[in-house]
């Protein structure tokens, strides 16, 4: 038997759950209602957008909300202003938010009673009540609150394996720098002294000229460099 690993794609299936003794006639009605409701979702184009944000930034936090015609949409949440602590009745993480975060969203008050009517209205009445003290909303996901993770932590799931990456970077231009060090020479270009006295063989112009003689035969080699002193001649590695 052969198994092939595929992408997503964000396939749905919708399953009824009615009571049996008082199942409804006519179920076709609510089957298309709630199938429009889940292609206006648009699903194929959001969920791989909050993946995108889960492994990129641990968690996604947002809000599912309904204009006027009922159409839903998604509301994404800045993370700093947001947690989840707790667990619901299906084992779904609650939502938090701060309520700071409509003091900083913007500083025009139209703008952040439009901001606010997109929240459950327990939320707006908390808000309008908090005296300026740092509190917290919990909307869960029966108000439209959002929360994905791959982890308790969460934290980005491949977090690891990028500081990794990163130190294997580093650790290969490190490695790349000594090869490059090692293919680099120093000619060091001594010259003799009169033992008997200590005194200087060559003048100090003849000295250059000879320094330059050295430097000019070697100029195609970039990897060698001339120093001229006096005494013997020795090839060291830098």
């Amino acid at each position: 038997m052969q198994y092939y690993a595929t992408l997503l794609n964000y396939g749905y299936v919708i399953v009824p759950h009615y009571d049996v003794d008082s199942r409804p006639k006519k179920m076709k009605p609510a089957y298309k209602k709630i199938s429009k409701y889940i292609k206006d979702m648009h699903l194929e184009y959001i969920l791989p957008k909050i993946n995108l944000t889960v492994l990129s930034e641990g968690v996604y936090y947002g809000l599912l909300i309904e204009d006027e015609t009922e159409k839903p949409a998604f509301y994404k949440l800045p993370a700093r202003y947001c947690r989840s602590r707790f667990l619901d009745a299906d084992s779904l993480p609650i939502l938090e938010i701060s309520l700071s975060y409509f003091d900083n969203i913007t500083d025009n008050e139209i703008e952040r009673r439009q901001i606010l009517k997109l929240f459950p209205k327990y939320v707006q009445a908390l808000y309008a009540h908090r005296n300026h003290k740092e509190l917290w909303a919990e909307i869960p996901a029966t108000e439209g609150g959002l929360c994905f993770f791959f982890n308790d932590d969460q934290t980005p799931p491949f977090v690891s394996a990028t500081l990794s990456a990163h130190e294997l970077e580093n650790a290969r231009e490190r490695e790349s720098m000594r090869d490059e060090n090692a293919l680099k020479k120093i000619m060091i270009h001594k010259l003799p002294i009169n033992k008997t006295d200590g005194e200087l063989l060559f003048t100090l112009p003849e000295a250059e000229l000879l320094h330059e003689s050295v430097c000019n035969m070697l100029a195609e080699d970039d990897s060698i460099d001339v120093i001229t002193t006096y005494a013997d001649i020795t090839l060291e590695s830098v």
